[in-house]
């Protein structure tokens, strides 16, 4: 009873509500602490949509798409939105809240699959936020923890466009648990894309074309 309680509210107006306000409270405390602490999901939309204006990017795809509140933030952004969610549970749980969003396509099954599909189908450049992983709680592992490096061949392999790559929770990327380390992850960036910039701020690896433009504030 509780339980399906839980769900009921999880799926209202009111816990999308809860949910918006939990970000700024979060984004308003982590600028009192200079910046100390985890990095608020309001300061991570804040750089994807710089991201998309300063490069002029009409096309936002995510791996990874969880309660879809990155997806809901952006959701004016872009023209285009494509975000892939393992879980079946989570999935259609995005697929009820964005129903009436018709620039938004939310798709069922495991990025290393999906991706390619969505990748084949673009004709301009696209910015991807990556961020699907195994973190327990709601989320459903593949057949690794992350499938982050399977995501990047993809994007590189299968697109002639100079995308913006930005990969969420950056503290993990230290050898373990499927994840490689910063430092070979930057190397493997500078084979396939001799031309790219690789830098790290506040949590978020970032991957652009030529001159990085956008510099955190």
């Amino acid at each position: 009873m509780l339980r399906q309680a839980k769900q009921l509210f999880r799926s209202s107006f009111l816990y999308q509500y809860y949910r918006r306000t939990e970000h700024k409270i979060d984004y308003f405390n982590w600028r009192r602490k200079n910046r100390n602490g985890p990095t608020p999901h309001l300061y991570k939309q804040h750089t994807i949509i710089e991201y998309g204006q300063r490069y002029n990017i009409q096309v936002f795809i995510e791996t990874g798409t969880y309660l879809g509140d990155m997806v809901y933030a952006v959701s004016k952004e872009f023209d285009r939105i494509v975000s892939i969610e393992l879980s079946k549970d989570l999935y259609r749980r995005a697929l009820k809240r964005f129903a009436k969003h018709k620039n938004i396509h939310i798709c069922h099954g495991d990025s290393t699959v999906v991706l390619p599909e969505v990748v084949r189908t673009l004709t301009t450049p696209a910015l991807f936020w990556l961020d699907a992983h195994y973190s327990g709680g709601f989320s459903t592992r593949g057949e690794t923890d992350t499938p982050v490096l399977a995501e990047l061949n993809t994007i590189f392999d299968l697109s002639e466009f100079n995308h913006v790559i930005l990969i969420d929770d950056a503290h993990l990327f230290d050898g373990r648990y499927d994840y490689p380390t910063l430092h070979a992850l930057q190397a493997f960036i500078k084979q396939k894309k001799p031309n790219y910039v690789f830098k790290v701020n506040y949590d978020i690896i970032r991957i652009v074309p030529g001159k990085d433009k956008y510099n955190p504030k």
